[in-house]
């Protein structure tokens, strides 16, 4: 009886462990990914609905289609979501933030600018928090630092709808102002990641708060030039795993994970680029909804 009563206590231990034996990470296209470490999980600019037409033109509403929204979480277990945050306010960015706080029954951290467009759908069970810059949010494990720094120009010619979300935004196309544009340190016990979805690095603002980076998830696209990326948080911070974001097509209906390539954003060359100049650098190209391990829980 001893025995089979220390057989069982092993076992559960051994179950308890293997339950969060990583940090996982799942990239979900354009600029959404999600981080879990099998008890607490974020994801970050969710934007699966897109734009059409009758978006340009006014002719309807630009707002999350909740039955997509909840078909791609269910699709990548997704269900239980405890953070939701936005790096920007474009739609491409925030569009299905709101909803998949709801779905997920979890809290969807905003700025002024993310929190008008919650606000618009007028439904209480979007549930928000406001944050500030630097202001260091703890999520489980999670530690979680919003930063702020500039939108780059698109083309590097103008700014799309600078300043903030309108007071009385509608979610027409053209309330999805840029607000103010943030990247997000994620720290956890067993290392830190950084969540930059902006091709132009600054570890001057970076520096005050690690001196480290062990994952970077970083975007490509819309950069003035490769040696942005190169030369940039991955040269600083020579991280273990670089992971691109933001080098699909956001203009093109989702089709279930199927992507094609932004015009411009040379996926495969910069990538090369960065495995050139880092050959011990793990460089992935993400595959939508597949769990790739970015840290291992060593306790």
């Amino acid at each position: 009886m001893m025995f089979k009563t220390l057989f069982f206590i092993f076992a559960l231990v051994l179950t308890a462990k293997s339950a969060i034996s990583a940090v996982n990470a799942r990239w979900l296209t354009v600029t959404a990914v999600s981080i879990d470490d099998g008890k607490t999980r974020l994801l970050f600019d969710p934007a699966w609905t897109r734009p059409s037409f009758k978006h340009w033109t006014g002719i309807s509403k630009l707002t999350s289609d909740e039955a997509l929204v909840k078909a791609v979480l269910e699709k990548n277990q997704l269900t239980k979501i405890d953070a939701v945050f936005a790096s920007h306010s474009h739609f491409d960015h925030v569009i299905d933030a709101p909803l998949a706080a709801k779905l997920g029954n979890g809290i969807f951290y905003v700025d002024e600018s993310s929190e008008r467009i919650a606000k618009a759908y007028k439904d209480p069970a979007i549930k928000t928090q406001r944050y500030k810059a630097e202001e260091k949010i703890k999520v489980g494990d999670f530690t979680i630092t919003p930063l702020t720094r500039g939108h780059a120009k698109i083309l590097h010619m103008f700014a799309f709808l600078p300043g903030p979300v309108p007071e009385d935004c509608s979610l027409s196309f053209f309330d999805y102002h840029e607000g103010e544009t943030w990247f997000y340190l994620v720290e956890h016990p067993e290392g830190v990641i950084l969540v930059d979805q902006g091709s132009k690095a600054h570890p001057e603002i970076l520096k005050k708060h690690t001196t480290k980076v062990d994952v970077l998830f970083q975007g490509v696209a819309n950069r003035k030039n490769d040696e942005d990326i190169v030369e940039g948080h991955a040269k600083t911070y020579q991280p273990k795993i670089f992971i691109p974001l933001h080098f699909d097509n956001f203009f093109k209906d989702f089709n279930d994970g199927k992507w094609s390539e932004l015009p411009g954003a040379k996926l495969d060359e910069i990538l090369a680029k960065v495995k050139k100049a880092y050959p011990t650098m793990q460089v992935d190209r993400p595959e939508y909804g597949k769990s790739m391990t970015v840290l291992e829980i060593k306790r």
